[in-house]
C-alpha cells in the first residue's frame, strides 16, 4: 500500500497486523522505510498509544518536550 497524501504521500507501506491480517480488534501494525532527512510529521493518537521501532541508528526523535537520537533495533513509545 502507499500512503495517499500529507507529507508520507507516496511512500509505500506494508501492513503486518490488522482486522484482515491476524484479526486484530485494537490495533495494526505496518512498516515502512523512509529516506534519509524524510521526517513523520507531528500528529496526535487521540485513542491510542504509538511505538516505533527504528532497524538503523541515526534517526532523531521528538517526543513532546524531549528529543533524543535512535540507536539501531531502538524501541520509542508514545503516549
Amino acid at each position: 500500500m502507499v500512503h495517499r497524501a500529507g507529507p508520507l504521500g507516496r511512500v509505500p507501506f506494508t501492513i503486518k497486523i490488522d482486522s484482515q491480517f491476524g484479526k486484530s480488534e485494537d490495533f495494526f501494525v505496518f512498516a515502512e522505510t523512509l529516506a534519509p532527512h524524510q521526517t513523520v510529521p507531528f500528529h496526535k493518537h487521540h485513542n491510542a498509544e504509538e511505538i516505533l521501532l527504528f532497524e538503523d541508528s541515526g534517526a532523531s526523535v521528538v517526543v513532546g518536550n524531549q528529543a533524543g537520537k535512535a540507536g539501531a533495533h531502538s524501541l520509542v513509545f508514545i503516549p
